[in-house]
């Protein structure tokens, strides 16, 4: 009783050290990303046809809402949605769902400033956020703000790197792989006149060692002929 209390204690030690096993997720990644694209893409479709007053009332209300909020770029709430949801279906690494929709709100506030900087008084409550840069910076450098802000949001949105083609690199790389190429011919044909030279070395003994073996082949023969005298004149000369 005394031994099995003591191993018990040490696999309660043993366990308190290692710590709580993992938990393991309920949901898979991928189909955490399916269940928010077919929420995003439920939302969008109901706020497009609100759009349309073909929602109901609900849908009238929330287009109320919405439409003062957003102004003529009201649209860009649904088709914003839309594309996430289509990122979220076709990205196959890992999605930041936070991020994603952080990105896209900035998307859709950056359209609106651009709105609200061309057409004052169309893009909503909203599009006073960045439309009204025009005052401190005025309005060629506010659009060129919002811009910046705008393909920002798009980087951060799809969550890809931003990189312009490299040309002169490939040329190099070009360069680089034929100067490889010429180096590891002149390495083969090196090898080859290597192995000839060694060829020519080795023909003349492998010449040699046959005639060799014949002179051992005649002293054999002559050695097993040979027949001794016989005892009785040995005896005879006694």
């Amino acid at each position: 009783m005394a031994k099995r209390k003591i191993s018990d204690r040490k696999t309660d030690k043993y366990e308190s050290e290692k710590g709580p096993e993992p938990r393991e997720h309920r949901l898979h990644p991928d189909a955490k990303k399916g269940i928010w694209a077919m929420a995003l893409l439920g939302v969008a479709l109901i706020l497009i046809l609100a759009g349309f007053h073909a929602a109901g009332p609900a849908g009238d209300a929330t287009y109320s809402v919405l439409n003062a909020l957003f102004g003529v770029g009201y649209f860009m709430l649904p088709l914003t949605l839309l594309i996430i949801a289509a990122l979220f279906l076709a990205s196959e690494r890992r999605v930041l769902v936070s991020m994603t929709l952080i990105g896209g709100g900035l998307l859709i506030l950056s359209v609106l400033g651009l709105i609200e900087l061309f057409y004052q008084g169309h893009g909503g409550w909203l599009g006073l956020v960045f439309g009204s840069l025009r005052y401190p910076f005025g309005k060629i450098a506010a659009v060129v703000l919002d811009l910046v802000i705008f393909f920002i949001a798009g980087i951060v949105t799809a969550n890809v790197p931003l990189r312009l083609p490299s040309f002169g690199k490939e040329g190099e790389a070009e360069v680089v792989g034929a100067h490889e190429e010429d180096e590891e011919d002149k390495k083969t044909t090196d090898k080859k006149s290597l192995l000839e030279e060694h060829e020519a070395a080795i023909a003349p003994s492998a010449e040699e060692k046959p005639k060799s073996k014949m002179f051992g082949q005649k002293k054999t023969a002559v050695a097993g002929n040979y027949i001794p005298p016989p005892l009785s004149l040995l005896q005879s000369s006694t």
